[in-house]
């Protein structure tokens, strides 16, 4: 048993009622494909044995589009992939930071603008 069929085994006995599809790989050195639903919630999760895991949350995802995380072995993943379903399978981006602006910089540009405007 590979680890993507094992993370499959590990996501059904947590998640008794959640739904799998497993895709094979097609030629050797390949990906492999998990699809999980889980009361309305979906993830997709891809392995290769050169690379380890790639995860998605969601279902808007398109074709050819990378994963949104990297995992690169079955502990880490399995361990995100219970949290993601436990928590309605949404993968959150980081918050964006300005190229030319520290976030220290940019909260002391607000912090003085805070104080103009009650006349300190």
């Amino acid at each position: 048993m590979n680890p993507i069929q094992s993370l499959e085994q590990r996501i059904l006995q947590r998640f008794p009622s959640a739904r799998t599809t497993l895709d094979p790989v097609e030629t050797p050195g390949g990906r492999w494909f998990l699809d999980i639903e889980c009361e309305g919630h979906v993830l997709s999760i891809e392995w290769r044995s050169d690379r380890g895991f790639g995860v998605s949350s969601g279902s808007e995802g398109g074709y050819g589009e990378g994963p949104e995380e990297v995992y690169v072995d079955l502990e880490s993943m399995s361990r995100r992939a219970f949290a993601l379903l436990l928590a309605n399978g949404v993968i959150v981006p980081p918050d964006t930071v300005r190229s030319r602006e520290s976030p220290f910089e940019a909260n002391a540009g607000i912090a003085s603008a805070g104080a103009n405007s009650t006349g300190n």
